[in-house]
């Protein structure tokens, strides 16, 4: 079928590992564009990604939202660099479906209809798939940006198979097992990058004064008119330091404005 899609370009942030570390620097948002917020559930691993101000269609059309949402998660980067005075790693991954056919619980994109928004939620501390209570997801974006992703007209979110989520279900979250990097002529998932252990390793990277940084991009698509790509140079940064090390603290929401940088047909 030939369509045109809208897509969103957002580049994010990076999840702190220490209280008090983050600083953000982000551009002034146009009104009406898409807004990007991230929501940390557990740090450092575990967060949830808002895009709000996205129209992916009627629940009706629930086929349809969950190609959008499919082909949103394919496009998907996220960028993990390690660096300290010495030694810098860095490895870009994509949302990958064909991986999340193989590991259960981990195609963790959803579509709010009652907040016109796409909801990614990820724990890159495991290859395994893991689920997370709707319902405290729900009551933590609201809490944190003030975006309810229900309300009485439309009591659930729309997940990638087409299907409704309900609060008192459960949603998937996006492990490293089904992000992957092309390396040589084969693709490896994010758990199998050499420096995965050193990433999912607080106290290894406190002890060299590493500074981890997580810029997640999310191509968002979307039925008709043309796209745009929204660029933010913003970035948050943390810095490891073994001495405030405290892994599980909460962090509030960051939200990214974007700038338009480009507009085309299709």
């Amino acid at each position: 079928m030939n369509k045109t899609l809208g897509l969103v370009l957002a580049s994010l942030f990076l999840l702190s590992m220490v209280v008090g570390v983050v600083s953000v620097q982000p551009t002034q948002a146009a009104s009406g564009n898409p807004q990007t917020y991230i929501v940390p559930i557990k740090l450092p691993n575990e967060f949830a990604v808002v895009i709000t101000n996205v129209n992916l269609g009627t629940p009706q059309a629930s086929g349809q939202i969950a190609y959008e949402l499919n082909e949103t998660f394919n496009s998907t980067k996220l960028t993990i660099t390690i660096s300290n005075s010495t030694n810098t790693y860095t490895v870009t991954v994509n949302g990958n479906t064909s991986y999340t056919n193989k590991v259960a619980n981990t195609l963790g994109i959803y579509y709010s209809p009652a907040a016109q928004a796409v909801v990614m939620v990820f724990n890159l501390g495991t290859a395994q798939g893991n689920t997370y209570s709707a319902g405290a997801l729900v009551n933590l974006v609201l809490q944190a940006t003030g975006i309810d992703l229900v309300n009485s007209t439309y009591p659930y979110l729309i997940n990638a198979t087409g299907g409704k989520v309900y609060t008192n279900q459960t949603v998937n979250m996006i492990s490293a097992g089904v992000l992957t990097y092309k390396s040589g002529n084969q693709y490896n998932t994010l758990s199998k990058w050499p420096y995965y252990n050193l990433f999912t390793s607080p106290n290894t990277l406190a002890q060299y004064q590493n500074t981890v940084q997580v810029t997640v991009s999310p191509t968002v698509y979307a039925p008709g008119g043309h796209y745009r790509t929204l660029r933010v140079p913003g970035l948050v940064r943390a810095h490891i330091d073994r001495e405030h090390l405290q892994p599980n603290d909460e962090q509030p929401a960051r939200r990214l404005g974007q700038v338009p940088d480009q507009r085309h047909g299709v």
